[in-house]
Parts: C-alpha cells; sequence; structure tokens
C-alpha cells in the first residue's frame, strides 16, 4: 500500500471528524491506485464504509472529471453520511490534471 494513502488515511482519521464516522463520502484527484484504491481499502480496513463515486465520473488517464456531475453526485450522498473528503481539483475543476491545464476558468468563476 503507498505511504502517501495510508499517511492521507491516517491524518484523515486523527485530524478529523470522520475519526467517528460511520460513513464517508470520498471524491478523489483522479482515479489512480494511490488516490482510490488504496484510500478506500484502508477506510474499509478500519471499519468505515466509504461511498464514492462511480469510476467512471472521476477523472483517469486521458479524461477529466465532470465538477458539475461531481457535484450532483455529491449532493445526492450527502444524507446518507458522516463526513466528506472531496478533493478541491476534482470538485472544481475535474481532476489534478484538469487543475493545472485551466485555461479560462477565471471566467467561469466570475460569473458564480
Amino acid at each position: 500500500m503507498g505511504v502517501v494513502a495510508i499517511w492521507l488515511s491516517i491524518m484523515i482519521l486523527s485530524f478529523c471528524s470522520t475519526a467517528a464516522a460511520q460513513t464517508i463520502v470520498y471524491v478523489p484527484m483522479d482515479d489512480r491506485p494511490v488516490n482510490l484504491t488504496y484510500v478506500r481499502d484502508t477506510f474499509q480496513a478500519a471499519g468505515v464504509e466509504i461511498i464514492v463515486p462511480p469510476q467512471t465520473e472521476l477523472a483517469g488517464r486521458g479524461r477529466s472529471a465532470n465538477p458539475e456531475r461531481l457535484w450532483e453526485w455529491v449532493l445526492s450522498k450527502a444524507s446518507a453520511t458522516d463526513s466528506m473528503v472531496l478533493s478541491a481539483d476534482s470538485m472544481i475543476y475535474g481532476g489534478l490534471v484538469a487543475s493545472r491545464t485551466h485555461f479560462g476558468q477565471h471566467k467561469r468563476f466570475a460569473q458564480s
């Protein structure tokens, strides 16, 4: 298991209200194993139910996620969770790569 995933999971469980959570909604930066599989497996090993979007809705090799659809998904799960861990890169830009190549996003934010 990746050191980063283990560290991230420990930090989240130690310093956030997620330590007492039974169910967590988790939106990772993308679908790489260190962001998705390892984190999901670590939470499950700790006895915490983790709810993640379908992998096809996450950023992956050669594709960005759709932030609007991710927000719809998160809001649809809000009543079924104790806590949420959301990647700002995914929720705003559609993933890690998209957050580094976001041309013209300032117009979108100015309209909000």
